[in-house]
């Protein structure tokens, strides 16, 4: 298989969307495929990743405010691919981040749509706090965007949707045919993300977080300081659970961060401890040592984060928002939360880990690492995705 695929992907390397994109050109790579990638000048995946058949050009610069996005990239990418002698197989374009629909080939298009932007301005556009990126979100620009994805997904050829609850919402805001939208969920390494022994844990953080967590449970929330992620849902638990042997650490914000430190007064530093931004290599330990995992989110799809906890043995407790009730089941391998807002639900789950024996949590951890083995690994994931591709260009 030597066809050339051309990878539309404005983020790439970083952050949930722009890793879960470089994993799924490693899955091309690993079957043949020769990859050409456009992509922005932010995009870390420039130098994280190399090989003989893969080629990256940084075609835009990111716009001011938006960090990843550039509403003319896929007119750059259009004029780019016109100068190439080589015409590829198959475009494949990651959504988002959100751009502007300019042109118009005849190479078949697949579509990956990691989330529906009409949902997630639903979603946020009554929050308090919202970033420059996500006031602009709701504004008339965000109308604009919406209208352009929907000329996306009707002109493309296929789309994956990385949950059922992503094709529904594709078929009900677009009024697209279901028959061209494949599910394929995002997916991770088990073998990386695994259980470490106690005794294994030998790195810096990770005897950091031994002898901050001592004998007490201990839970886990990952995530930037932004309004979607609800911090403020996040901090009144870690208050209300004060007076009881539960302690927390919190990857992806620091205590000084201008978003939380409305939140954080009066928080003991013996029971909350912030890391900030913890390598990838190193996740494993964080979450072995957790054990249970918070997403306080009002909006999400089903985040990188939950698969590799899970895959960890660590028990999440999650709102019941987007695709994250197509992963936990609940009271099997995890727990959810209705509605979104309650905390009391939170806490009540916390309260049945700390009252329940050894055995119910090694069960739910059990549950939760077969779970993601069994229907989220690379290697499950990876035939899906690619018996697509070979569908699309044969």
């Amino acid at each position: 298989m030597n066809s050339k695929i051309l990878v539309l992907s404005p983020e790439l390397g970083y952050g949930g969307i722009g890793i879960n994109a470089l994993k799924r050109i490693k899955f091309l790579l690993e079957k043949g495929f020769r990859v050409e990638v456009y992509t922005n000048n932010k995009s870390e995946g420039l130098t994280v990743f190399q090989h003989p058949n893969l080629k990256i050009k940084s075609i835009v610069k990111s716009f001011p405010g938006f960090d990843k996005f550039n509403p003319l990239f896929e007119l750059i990418s259009f004029l780019h691919l016109k100068t190439d002698k080589e015409q590829p197989k198959l475009v494949i374009k990651n959504l988002p981040p959100f751009y502007f629909h300019l042109y118009n080939s005849r190479i078949p298009e697949l579509i990956v749509s990691e989330c529906v932007l009409n949902d997630q301005i639903s979603a946020i556009s009554n929050l308090k706090g919202k970033e420059y990126s996500e006031r602009l979100m709701c504004s008339r620009l965000g109308r604009i965007l919406v209208r352009g994805e929907r000329a996306m997904m009707k002109k493309a050829d296929r789309i994956i949707a990385i949950s059922h609850y992503t094709k529904d919402s594709i078929v009900n805001n677009y009024s697209i045919d279901k028959g061209k939208i494949e599910v394929i969920y995002n997916s991770i390494d088990p073998d990386f993300f695994n259980r470490k022994r106690y005794s294994e844990i030998d790195s810096g953080i990770g005897k950091k977080i031994k002898d901050f967590k001592g004998d007490n449970l201990l839970g886990v929330w990952v995530g930037r300081p932004h309004a979607i992620k609800n911090p403020e849902l996040l901090f009144e638990i870690i208050n209300d659970m004060r007076d009881y042997g539960v302690k927390f650490i919190i990857i992806g914000m620091r205590q000084d961060d201008r978003f939380i430190k409305d939140y954080t007064n009066g928080i003991e530093e013996d029971r909350v401890l912030f890391l900030g931004r913890v390598d990838n290599d190193l996740l494993p330990e964080v979450y072995s040592l957790s054990d249970f995992l918070l997403i306080t989110s009002v909006y999400e799809n089903i985040p990188t984060v939950l698969l590799e906890a899970m895959s960890c043995g660590c028990v999440p407790i999650s709102t019941n928002v987007g695709g994250i009730a197509e992963v936990i089941d609940d009271g099997v391998n995890g727990f959810l939360i209705n509605p979104h807002h309650d905390k009391n639900g939170f806490m009540d789950k916390i309260h049945d880990l700390l009252n329940s024996g050894e055995n119910t949590l090694n069960k739910l951890r059990e549950s939760a690492v077969l779970t993601i083995r069994e229907r989220f690994s690379n290697d499950v994931i990876k035939e899906q995705y690619i018996g697509l591709i070979k569908e699309m260009i044969s």
